[in-house]
Parts: structure tokens; C-alpha cells; sequence
């Protein structure tokens, strides 16, 4: 992908080891920027656009589930995709209602980098789309 088009991914997590990680492994497809808190990126969405977050589930102050309520919440100029990052599946599905967990996407701890690119570019893909359907919306809008 080049870089020019390339799509702005958001990575949270408390561990600054993996989000250095992530974010080398995703540099080379996509423009990456990173957070430590949920807090922290809140604050970085209030100055940029985001196609993909991805969020670690247990975080210390802001889970990435509550941080992907207060997404949830605000009118962004686009829409992110989310994929939420754990590893304890089975307590995330038996802990969170399954409203929250039906806009999300899923990435289970330990993942390959091969992983990680593939399905944030799946995601990628999806908000396109989501934008895409946005703009041909409102053009078929305004000509009504």
C-alpha cells in the first residue's frame, strides 16, 4: 500500500513494549500513532482521524471496552473501526454484553505480526467502505 494512501491506525495499550511492537510492525503499511491510556487517546482523537483502533481490553483507569463507549459517544469526523486486543477471550465473552462486543473486532494475545497486519488491514478495508457508502449517501442526499 502506499504510504500517501496509506490508513491512520491508533494503537492503546499499557504495555509500551507491545505497543512498540505493533507499531513497528504496522509502520510499513499504515501511518501509525500510539497511546499508553485510554485517556491519552481520547485526547489524540480530538485532533485526528483514526480508520482503525485497536485497544488492549484490560487497561489500568480506561478498559478498552469504556474506551470504546466513549468513541461511541462523540461525533468524529470519521468513524473508526475497532478491534479489541485480548488475552482472555472467554472472560471478555462471558463478561461483556453482547451489544458492546457486536461492533468489534477481535484479536486474541499472543498474535503473529502476520496477524496483526492482516486484520488490521480487514478493518482498514471495512471503514473504506463505511466512508465511502458515507459520501455516496450524502451525495445521493443532496440531490433530492
Amino acid at each position: 500500500m502506499p504510504h500517501a494512501e496509506s490508513f491512520r491506525v491508533l494503537l492503546v495499550d499499557d504495555d509500551i513494549r507491545l505497543l512498540e511492537s505493533m507499531t513497528a510492525v504496522l509502520a510499513d503499511d499504515f501511518v501509525v500513532r500510539s497511546a499508553t491510556s485510554g485517556y491519552q487517546a481520547l485526547r489524540l482523537l480530538e485532533r485526528e482521524s483514526f480508520h482503525v483502533i485497536c485497544a488492549d481490553w484490560q487497561m489500568p483507569g480506561m478498559s478498552g471496552v469504556e474506551f470504546f463507549r466513549e468513541i461511541a459517544q462523540k461525533e468524529l469526523e470519521l468513524t473508526p473501526c475497532l478491534i479489541l486486543v485480548t488475552a482472555h477471550t472467554s472472560e471478555l465473552l462471558e463478561s461483556v454484553p453482547y451489544e458492546d462486543r457486536k461492533l468489534l473486532g477481535m484479536l486474541r494475545k499472543p498474535f503473529s505480526p502476520e496477524q496483526l497486519i492482516e486484520r488490521v488491514k480487514q478493518f482498514a478495508r471495512v471503514a473504506q467502505l463505511k466512508r465511502s457508502s458515507a459520501v455516496l449517501n450524502a451525495t445521493l442526499g443532496e440531490r433530492k
